[in-house]
C-alpha cells in the first residue's frame, strides 16, 4: 500500500496539471518531467540499469584481469629464464689445467748390453738324444742342462729304459749324444770319445754320410746309400734295430753293426 501512494499522488498531480487521465498521457509524457514529483518507478529502473552496467563491466573486466595476470606470470618466468641463461654465459670460463708431460726416464743400464757382456745367459747347446726315449732326435737346450732334462726334452724315457745306465746329473755339451739304453742292453760310449785301442771308431747312423757309413763292417756303397735314403724318408733311426727296415740288411749284418753303430 505504501508503494502505491506515491504513484497515486503522481497521477493526481498529472490530472490536475494537464486535465487528462494518466492512461491517456502514459505514451507522451514522462513522469520525471513533472516538477516537484518523485518518480519511484524511474528510480527503480535507474538502479536496475546501474546493476546491469556493473554486471557487464565486471564481466568484461574479469577476462581482462585474468589475461593480465597470465601475461604477468609469463613475463616473470621469461625474465627468470633470461637471467639464468645470462648467468651461465657470463660465468667464469673453464680453465684448462695443463697436464704434466712425462719426464724422460733416467738412463738405465741396457739389458741388451748385459746380454752381450754375458753370453752364457742366452747360450744354448744342441744335443742328440737316442735310445730308449719317446722322441729320439736332436734337441736344443740351454747351456748347462743336465742329462735328465735332455731326456725329458726328447719326450721322456720309454717304460723299459734303463735309467741307471746313464748319469742323469751330468751336464751336456754342445754336439753331444745322449744314449739311453733299454733294460738288458749294454751301455755304449758316446760317439767321439773313441773306442778301445785297436778297434774301429763308432759311426753315428743319424749323422754319418754315405762314405762314413761305408766304414761299418759289411756296409758298401750300395747299403750306405740305402741307409741314407731311408733316413731321409723316415727320419732319424730310433734304435740300431731299425736298420732291419733298410733294404739289404738282415739279422746277421745287424749283429755285426751293433758294436760299431750308434745313434
Amino acid at each position: 500500500m505504501e508503494a502505491r501512494e506515491p504513484r497515486e499522488r503522481l497521477r493526481r498531480a498529472v490530472v490536475a496539471a494537464y486535465g487528462a487521465a494518466p492512461a491517456d498521457l502514459q505514451g507522451g509524457i514522462e513522469f520525471e518531467d513533472v516538477p516537484g514529483v518523485a518518480v519511484e518507478g524511474r528510480r527503480s529502473d535507474r538502479r536496475s540499469d546501474r546493476r546491469q552496467r556493473r554486471a557487464a563491466g565486471a564481466a568484461t573486466e574479469m577476462p581482462v584481469t585474468m589475461a593480465a595476470r597470465v601475461a604477468i606470470i609469463v613475463l616473470v618466468v621469461a625474465l627468470v629464464v633470461v637471467v639464468v641463461l645470462m648467468a651461465r654465459t657470463m660465468g667464469p670460463e673453464p680453465v684448462a689445467v695443463p697436464l704434466p708431460s712425462p719426464e724422460p726416464a733416467a738412463d738405465e743400464p741396457s739389458t741388451d748390453a748385459g746380454d752381450d757382456s754375458d753370453g752364457s745367459a742366452a747360450a744354448v747347446v744342441v744335443v742328440h738324444v737316442a735310445g730308449a726315449v719317446v722322441e729320439p732326435g736332436v734337441v736344443t737346450v740351454p747351456e748347462g742342462t743336465r742329462v735328465a732334462d735332455v731326456i725329458e726334452a726328447a719326450g721322456g724315457a720309454v717304460p723299459d729304459a734303463d735309467l741307471d745306465a746313464v748319469n742323469l746329473a751330468a751336464p751336456v755339451e754342445d754336439g753331444q749324444q745322449v744314449y739311453l739304453p733299454h733294460e738288458g742292453e749294454a751301455a755304449r760310449p758316446a760317439p767321439g770319445t773313441g773306442a778301445a785301442e785297436g778297434s774301429e771308431p763308432l759311426v753315428d747312423l743319424n749323422s754319418a754320410d754315405a762314405p762314413t757309413l761305408e766304414q761299418l763292417t759289411g756296409i758298401g756303397p750300395a747299403l750306405a746309400s740305402e741307409i741314407v735314403a731311408w733316413r731321409t724318408e723316415h727320419g732319424p733311426f730310433e734304435s740300431v734295430e731299425d736298420l732291419l727296415q733298410v733294404s739289404g740288411i738282415g739279422p746277421a749284418t745287424l749283429e755285426r753293426l751293433r758294436d760299431e753303430a750308434v745313434l
